[in-house]
């Protein structure tokens, strides 16, 4: 595919295709693989509680065509996330009339259930397999995209013998994907007038394989920021074997840290005290919009000099709607495993949008703190 306005080649609403020793030159992008008709999210337009039977929907422009969301028909799919955990299925009564979707039984009334959040479903995406591709000057977008939705993570795609350079945006981008396998693929010199592109980058996934991969960008005045990315705070058990890379502009290689911010990983942090000074950065954790989080930390205290330790184990379930994170039901509980000194103190708490551990020591102590953290993603 030769010099066109759209991508060269896109895979959506589909399962199990495959790309076999294509290549794209001059295009938008050049290839795309997508799960974002599968999942849109939506919301409830009345109080579920008095049984709502109206989602409205919200529209976006597709990236590579230039095309608004297709309408969804009666009778397809319909999954309300309410708030507390709940979901209700049902189907499409009539079809989209512009952004306003009616379905065809009122949703369940559920005490505390507030408005909740929609997810119209209309396809099943997966296990995509592409194999010897090569992408050059895409015009506008990167070579390679591999799109997923937020709440519904595009699984099972297999990227093998890459070749991208010189496109307008990142080499390959993958995001909301779930096993996404990139092996054996070169990034080079990609970025074209811009800044802060990638030659692979990775982000809002889970369990993510990046293998014998290259990310070159050898200009004399570079446009790559990094070789190879895979983003902090928001992915899951990555693994990156054998990559290099070489000459781009901030770092060659870059993964995520255990213990950065986000709600979609374990993570860890550690913290030291001195006195009774409160330290509340040790573990913290930024929700997304729509997202209901379950966090469950366990947070080990020692004295330096070994005399003194506390244990406690503390959870909370947390959600943000309309760009407020607040706990649902009730206030985060805090067990007390084990204290040598009452005055030690442990307790999850939100400031704005950040849910965040605060931890306290005793005057004249110095205490080191540890904390293991378990987050629960539903949405």
């Amino acid at each position: 595919m030769i010099n066109s306005t759209i991508a060269g080649f896109v895979a959506q609403e589909g399962r199990e295709t495959e790309f076999i020793d294509c290549s794209a030159e001059n295009t938008l992008a050049g290839l795309a693989l997508k799960r974002t008709l599968g999942d849109i999210q939506a919301r409830l337009t009345v109080d579920a509680l008095v049984g709502a039977t109206v989602l409205t929907i919200e529209m976006e422009v597709d990236s590579e065509t230039g095309v608004a969301w297709p309408p969804f028909t009666a009778g397809s799919s319909v999954v309300v996330e309410l708030e507390g955990g709940f979901t209700h299925s049902t189907t499409a009564a009539t079809d989209q009339v512009g952004s306003t979707l009616t379905i065809s039984v009122g949703l369940p009334v559920i005490a505390n259930a507030g408005r909740g959040l929609g997810r119209a479903q209309v396809g099943q995406e997966r296990d995509h397999r592409v194999h010897g591709f090569r992408v050059a000057g895409s015009t506008t977008s990167d070579g390679v995209r591999v799109i997923g939705a937020s709440t519904s993570y595009l699984p099972g795609v297999a990227l093998s013998e890459i070749r991208t350079a010189l496109n307008k945006g990142h080499g390959i981008f993958a995001i909301y994907t779930d096993r996404l396998q990139v092996e054996r693929a070169r990034a080079l010199n990609n970025g074209q007038g811009q800044t802060g592109q990638r030659g692979i980058l990775v982000t809002n996934s889970t369990r993510p394989a990046i293998l014998d991969c290259v990310g070159v960008d050898d200009q004399a005045v570079h446009t790559q920021q990094y070789g190879i990315q895979v983003a902090e705070a928001n992915s899951v058990d990555p693994v990156v074997r054998g990559c290099y890379g070489s000459g781009n502009t901030t770092a060659d290689i870059r993964l995520y840290l255990a213990g950065s911010y986000g709600a979609n990983f374990p993570g860890e942090g550690f913290a030291t005290t001195v006195d009774a000074t409160p330290n509340n950065i040790i573990w913290r954790l930024q929700l997304q919009e729509g997202q209901v989080v379950e966090v469950e930390l366990t947070v080990i205290a020692r004295r330096t000099n070994g005399d003194d330790n506390a244990r406690y184990t503390l959870r909370g379930i947390y959600k943000m709607v309309g760009g407020v994170t607040t706990a649902i039901v009730a206030p985060a509980s805090s067990v007390v495993d084990y204290e040598s000194q009452a005055a030690y103190a442990a307790s999850l708490g939100i400031s704005a949008q950040v849910v965040r551990l605060t931890v306290t020591g005793i005057a004249g102590h110095t205490i080191n703190w540890s904390v293991q953290a378990r987050t629960n993603r539903a949405a």
